[in-house]
């Protein structure tokens, strides 16, 4: 009997000795594939990083590139003129001209295209509001297309909006969302208005 305990306990030592070798083994394994995970997210972080810079990069390169092809438009010199803005200026209505960035980039823009359709009804005898844009260049018609390179307008970032008075001088640049008070104060300057 005191063999067969002897016995017992020497195979229970030696199942437990095994189960303490697999239990090593396991936390080398997991030590392993931790490391393994260290490695792989040290190595990918980065890459990832330098992808995302490298979108920006190629994307800012190309609003730039797209910059240097337009027309500079300054306060107080004539603006540049399309066909059916030349319609326009010559029934000598100011022109309210708002190019929208890609629905992708736009901040605001439901807000402004809201409040430049309720200025529209208030100044229609004496103005012509014109939206164009709010697609990306390739979804463009001609207009839209011309507009955006004789304005120099990149296709990101907030609306702007360009007035233009009777004699086709561009009189002001409003970027992003503005009050309808203070395009009215514009208005009412340039049309001569007193309310």
């Amino acid at each position: 009997m005191e063999n067969m305990n002897r016995g017992r306990k020497s195979e229970i030592r030696s199942q437990k000795s095994e189960i303490r070798s697999q239990k090593s083994e396991i936390r080398s394994q997991k030590s392993e594939a931790r490391s393994k995970k260290k490695i792989f997210t040290s190595c990918l972080l980065p890459l990832a990083s330098c992808l995302v810079f490298s979108c920006f990069l190629l994307t800012a390169s190309y609003a730039a590139q797209e910059m240097l092809k337009t027309q500079k438009v300054k306060v107080g010199e004539n603006a540049p003129l399309t066909e059916m803005l030349k319609k326009i200026n010559q029934e000598k209505k100011v022109i309210v001209l708002t190019l929208l960035p890609n629905p992708m980039g736009c901040r605001r823009c439901d807000s402004l295209v809201n409040l430049l359709e309720k200025e529209t009804e208030k100044y229609k005898d004496n103005s012509s509001f014109i939206m164009a844009g709010g697609q990306d260049m390739l979804g463009a018609d001609q207009e839209t297309l011309e507009l955006k390179r004789l304005y120099g307008f990149v296709t990101m970032g907030d609306a702007w909006t360009f007035i233009i008075d009777r004699e086709g001088v561009l009189r002001k640049i409003l970027i992003g969302l503005f009050t309808g008070e203070e395009l009215e104060g514009i208005l009412d300057n340039i049309i001569g208005r007193k309310e």
